[in-house]
């Protein structure tokens, strides 16, 4: 016949990757109020061969605090030590990890306390009256959004 055939497939819904990631991200800046400076994409260091970034950096005065978005909890200790090696190498002060509120998360997380609580172990409400007053908690910390 002489005729070729071209078929091309696109993504339904969103054109962001990251769509649900921004709307958690938009719920915790709803939630901790204006006190403080937000930076999205922010890079862990400043080697041009380091492509990881934190989702955010909240600063005031000389203070930085990291956030870090997962929708999805599927393996807390993997997670968790890729978040904490960005942590180190940045030389943050405090780490909160943002979780998408929902029923997975919340009972993933209710099963990985026992793992993830010696590297987040300031509680949720502690986390969030911290942020919200323009203070930093006293240790890293996971919130639910």
């Amino acid at each position: 016949m002489g005729i070729d055939l071209s078929i091309r497939t696109f993504p339904a819904g969103s054109p962001l990757r990251d769509a649900a990631q921004l709307r958690v991200l938009g719920r915790v800046r709803e939630s901790i109020g204006e006190l403080w400076s937000w930076r999205t994409e922010v890079p862990v260091s400043s080697d041009q061969h380091d492509r990881r970034a934190f989702d955010a950096v909240l600063s005031r005065d000389r203070v930085r605090i990291g956030l870090e978005v997962i929708t999805r909890l599927t393996d807390a200790q993997a997670q968790a030590r890729t978040i904490l090696l960005k942590q180190e190498t940045a030389g943050l002060e405090c780490l909160v990890l943002v979780l998408a509120k929902t029923r997975n998360n919340t009972a993933v997380l209710a099963s990985a306390s026992p793992t993830l609580k010696p590297s987040f172990p300031t509680p949720p409400r502690v986390v969030l009256a911290n942020l919200r007053a323009g203070h930093v908690p006293p240790a890293n910390g996971i919130i639910l959004v």
